[in-house]
């Protein structure tokens, strides 16, 4: 009796042994399917506003396709800690646009947004190009919004694009970046709810564009200044905010 008794009570044990190894191995990273955080991840935008349609490679292997004016890839996606070659290219054509090499570092995370002008004529500091924007995903603290700004905005042919300052309204602002280059980006956290965001030429009071806008608490955006200084339509100067998720 004794020996069936114990033979029971180990059957019972290695039953229990094996449930919890189980279970451990089927349960991933809270959000990251098991992804270990110091992979590094990137996102890929098209503020290059005489595009048609963009794709965005890494080796030759599309990570933004069919990008249109002001849009992205839906999310961050997993990219080696290696060297690539970062190219860019109108959909349906194998002509490359702009292509630079790129290495990823652990724990980064990174919007490439390809930015500047395909009809760029004479004017090489136009062209289109990419900034590579590492990239704060943590959620911001308290009744806070983190604004990662970048300057993709075009002056009118013949004229050379300046920086800009970013803030609020008024000459004594709730806050500012300022002196923004082109192709470069300036963090910002802001206090959430109603805002009203100018993009203003560095050191005047000429506002390129305006937008008044509700900051979620806890969010990020990437806040792209872009247009074309003339642009009509979809050209205009303006301000976008698109929401990244946090990591």
């Amino acid at each position: 009796m004794r020996l069936q008794m114990n033979l029971m009570l180990r059957l019972m044990g290695a039953m229990l042994i094996a449930g919890a190894l189980f279970g451990s191995a089927g349960c991933g990273g809270s959000g990251g399917g098991g992804v270990s955080a110091s992979t590094p991840q990137a996102r890929f935008f098209n503020a290059t506003p005489d595009s048609t349609s963009l794709d965005i490679l890494l080796d030759n292997t599309v990570k933004g396709s069919q990008l249109a004016y002001l849009g992205s890839n839906p999310d961050f996606v997993n990219v080696d800690i290696k060297d690539y070659d970062l190219s860019v290219e109108e959909h349906g054509s194998t002509e490359q646009l702009w292509d630079e090499a790129w290495t990823p570092q652990a724990n980064q995370n990174y919007c490439i947004v390809a930015l500047g002008l395909e009809s760029f004529g004479s004017e090489n500091i136009k062209r289109l190009r990419f900034a590579e924007i590492q990239t704060d995903r943590s959620i911001p603290n308290g009744n806070k919004s983190r604004l990662i700004v970048v300057h993709a905005f075009n002056r009118d042919p013949g004229f050379e694009t300046p920086n800009i300052d970013f803030q609020t309204p008024g000459e004594n602002p709730q806050f500012k970046l300022g002196n923004i280059a082109f192709g470069s980006s300036q963090t910002l956290l802001i206090d959430s709810g109603p805002q009203t965001l100018l993009a203003r030429r560095a050191g005047t009071e000429l506002v390129y564009a305006q937008k008044d806008v509700t900051l979620d608490s806890g969010k990020i955006y990437l806040t792209i200044v872009s247009g074309i200084e003339s642009g009509v339509g979809p050209q205009a100067p303006q301000i976008t905010l698109i929401p990244l998720t946090t990591r």
